[in-house]
């Protein structure tokens, strides 16, 4: 299983992306044969992760949204100028 992304902004964020969700974390470049089993991800509910959530729609396999701050709360980030994390 793979996760794949469109968003460089998810990429720059691999190092805690990949430990927290498990799998490794590639760069989507549109040519990819995807297995059943890969997830596409995208953060939040912008523009342009319509794209990438359209996308797994179309090729039938998942897509998990991302977000930020949501635990980080749970002790400030900016407190220690670390970026939170979470998934649901």
């Amino acid at each position: 299983m793979y996760l794949y992304t469109g968003s460089k902004g998810i990429l720059a964020r691999k190092n805690n992306i990949e430990p927290m969700l498990g799998h490794p974390l590639l760069y989507m470049k549109g040519d990819e044969a995807f297995s059943k089993n890969d997830v596409l991800v995208g953060w939040g509910k912008k523009s342009n992760t319509k794209q990438i959530k359209q996308k797994a729609q179309e090729l039938g396999i998942s897509y998990w949204q991302l977000e930020d701050g949501f635990i980080g709360y749970i002790g400030h980030p900016a407190k220690r100028r670390k970026g939170g994390f979470s998934y649901c």
